[in-house]
């Protein structure tokens, strides 16, 4: 799982936490004698917010998580931590989407600082220059044209669309 990739690679402390958590989240008085109800609960909420969101966490911690990563994550990964993210009958389907969310923000910004253009010239524009040329519907703009900008869209959830922006990270 891209999470426990996230986690495992990171230099934090409470990357070890992950293990603690998953048995506090199914068994809170695991070597501990709880004399209230409610701090069972306190402690089995906690660990479930920290098996839900560790990862992302751990994310913040990296200086450059795009490129720290890189070679550590498969595609194989990516597909299933996608299918993962949208599945509706996935519990922890909203951590795992902002998680998802995180790394395509991370992977736009580096994308688009590495493609970034100088910035265009205007030329100036004479009496006889059609102004509205540009804007008939020709070719897609191509790569040398294209300033790396992917300009996510968060609320499609296509998994190959989404799988096409993350395939770029491994490329």
């Amino acid at each position: 799982m891209i999470e426990n990739i996230i986690i495992e690679n990171c230099e934090f402390r409470q990357r070890t936490l992950l293990r603690a958590a998953e048995i506090g989240r199914e068994a809170p008085d695991t070597g501990v004698e709880i004399k209230s109800k409610s701090a069972y609960h306190v402690i089995k909420d906690c660990a479930d917010i920290t098996c839900r969101y560790l990862a992302l966490y751990a994310w913040s911690w990296y200086g450059d998580p795009i490129n720290d990563l890189k070679k550590k994550i498969k595609k194989a990964d990516l597909k299933e931590f996608v299918n993962r993210a949208l599945d509706p009958k996935n519990e922890n389907r909203r951590s795992t989407r902002q998680l998802l969310n995180v790394i395509l923000i991370s992977l736009d910004e580096v994308i688009s600082s590495s493609r970034r253009k100088e910035p265009v010239t205007a030329t100036p524009i004479s009496d006889t220059d059609d102004i509205y040329g540009d804007y008939d519907y020709g070719d897609p703009i191509s790569d040398e044209e294209w300033d790396g900008h992917i300009s996510v869209d968060f609320y499609n959830d296509d998994p190959k669309y989404i799988l096409d922006i993350l395939y770029r990270w491994l490329d």
